[in-house]
């Protein structure tokens, strides 16, 4: 990056060419060849810093909503399902023991045969255990994918613009007011899913130029997040992308050294990244529902639930196709990154551009097309939209007008980004909900807050409740209520026992509480410490599970195992 601010407008400026990689036609490229002039030393140096701001910015844009009206309330069926997800990754598991009582338990997205668990892929919920576990908030691991997002979106147009225009870039996500309130403030996904379609996309854009180990195993990264976020569109993103690498490397036919490298560098390491991948979805889909090639959702499909209401769940109300194709152009692009697009027709890379903006449109037409079209379905596509438009504005920069005397380029750059940064009042989020965009402030969703409210009731006056909860009939996005912790227990009490597992009820004496847990252990908890309640003392019984009640009668405490009766007293 430049040191100086007149430095950074002089590269940006008409004048100034930097050498970059041919990204048209490929002429045997080397195992070595830099991506610019300055060449890798440069980008190691320059580039980590900025990388490290956009991250910063990244996290920061849905961390200032969050102060400015508190932490995000899930509300959607999907965020539940995630945040049990993240909780139970949290908890060092990859799922959870079938609750004795499952069938009170049921809810939308999740599953309890064979094992209570979230039915989605698990990389959102990966994110959300990495901010449970450093900060006890899951939200901070939604801004962290969305700062990491920013900072691959700038790497990835780094392969073919200088950097300054690489780390405008990297701001695109944050211009969007709908996609940073979705995706950064809430647990419903996207962020994760377009961290892997940037790594995926500028990987291969760097194998145009160059026949490098790193740029294979960037690709094989982008490939793991994609099909542990959004696997189904995320295969037709890659898909798209080999066949465009494939038609660039492939033509003319390499020569026997240039097939060497090719399979070292990067045949081996996609092939051992791809076989680790299949192994780590095999796995994870016999651990969740004790078949390896039967999928967490295809078995929620098949699943008998108790409940009328989630037997006939089809999904949210759907849309027609002409708003679903507005709502992803309003998250995308707008109407000024899309004027943006017109300075491709200037562009000496204006092939690659419109290549990439063709498997963007057939990626949407299918998300369109064959499901209710939700922004996030979406994401792993975003990528390439962002490297057209920065194209388009790169070459738009260094239009001088008509005439070639008046540099109106740069202004109408600078004009276009600003009102895209403007553009979002109030206006056009009431007209995007009138489309069935629900990201809306949350304040204006005050319906959505009611579990949230009565939980918070329900706290504040102590003692134990029984909350029934009675679903309309009616299909739709309806506000969620049944959600609990990986362990069984309501989400949002205090975790006094750690490592167990409590069905039974606890039974209170003198300010104590006695506890036994599924898998044997017992527990004396101190309710008068004027602050959290403590364990005082812990005991295991070998090879015991308990599920029943314990009863006190005549100073001794009684307590039955599934094989014994068990009698405690001084």
């Amino acid at each position: 990056m430049p040191a100086t601010l007149p430095d950074f407008f002089h590269r940006l400026s008409p004048g100034y060419s930097e050498p970059s990689p041919r990204m048209e036609t490929i002429e045997a490229p080397t195992e070595t060849e830099p991506m610019t002039g300055r060449g890798k030393r440069h980008w190691l140096r320059a580039g980590l810093p900025v990388y490290g701001l956009l991250l910063m910015l990244g996290m920061a844009a849905p961390a200032l909503i969050t102060m400015l009206k508190g932490i995000p309330q899930p509300e959607i069926h999907d965020e539940f399902s995630y945040l049990l997800m993240g909780d139970t990754f949290a908890s060092g598991r990859l799922t959870n023991p079938t609750h004795p009582l499952a069938v009170h338990f049921e809810s939308f997205h999740i599953f309890h045969h064979p094992t209570y668990q979230g039915k989605y892929p698990p990389g959102q919920g990966f994110f959300l255990a990495v901010g449970q576990v450093l900060t006890g908030q899951p939200i901070v691991g939604v801004w962290l994918s969305l700062g990491l997002a920013c900072a691959a979106i700038a790497w990835m147009l780094g392969a073919l613009l200088p950097p300054p225009w690489a780390a405008i870039g990297g701001i695109l996500p944050l211009l969007s007011h709908r996609l940073v309130f979705a995706w950064g403030d809430s647990y419903w996904g996207g962020a994760a899913a377009l961290l892997g379609g940037a790594l995926l996309l500028g990987g291969a854009l760097r194998m145009l130029s160059r026949i490098r180990a790193a740029d294979a195993v960037t690709v094989g990264a982008g490939l793991w997040i994609l099909a542990n976020t959004r696997p189904q569109e995320g295969l037709v993103t890659s898909l798209f992308v080999a066949i465009g690498l494939a038609a660039a490397v492939l033509r003319p036919w390499p020569d026997a050294e240039r097939r060497q490298l090719i399979l070292r560098n990067w045949i081996l390491p996609l092939a051992v990244l791809g076989s680790l991948l299949t192994a780590w979805i095999l796995f994870y889909n016999h651990r969740l529902t004790g078949d390896a090639l039967k999928f967490p959702h295809r078995h929620w499909q098949a699943g008998d639930s108790a409940h009328s209401q989630i037997q006939a769940y089809s999904g949210s109300t759907p849309l027609e196709t002409k708003a679903k194709l507005i709502r992803l152009w309003h998250y995308c692009l707008g109407p000024f990154l899309s004027l943006g697009l017109l300075g491709l027709f200037h562009s000496p890379r204006r092939r690659l551009a419109l290549s990439a903006l063709a498997g963007a449109a057939i990626l949407a037409a299918i998300v369109v097309f064959s499901s209710r079209g939700w922004p996030h379905y979406f994401a792993p596509g975003v990528p390439a939209i962002y490297l057209a438009v920065m194209l388009g504005l790169a070459s738009l920069w260094n239009w001088r007008g008509w005439g070639g005397r008046h540099p109106w380029g740069p202004v109408l750059a600078v004009a276009l980004l600003a009102l895209a940064l403007l553009d979002g009042k109030k206006e056009r989020i009431r007209q995007a909900r009138h489309l069935g965009w629900i990201y809306t402030k949350r304040s204006e969703r005050g319906e959505l807050h009611r579990r949230h409210e009565v939980e918070q009731v329900l706290q504040q006056a102590g003692g134990r409740h029984l909350v029934l909860v009675r679903y309309p009939d009616a299909d739709g996005n309806q506000p969620e209520f049944v959600y609990n912790a990986a362990d069984g227990q309501p989400q949002g009490r205090a975790r006094v026992i750690k490592g167990g597992t409590v069905w039974a009820t606890p039974v209170i004496v003198d300010d104590h509480m006695y506890c036994f847990s599924q898998d044997g252990k017992s527990y004396v908890v101190n309710l008068a410490t004027g602050g959290d309640p403590e364990v005082v003392h812990e005991h295991e019984f070998t090879d015991e599970v308990f599920l029943g009640s314990p009863a006190v009668a005549d100073n001794a405490l009684y307590v039955r195992s599934d094989r014994y009766l068990w009698k405690i007293a001084d």
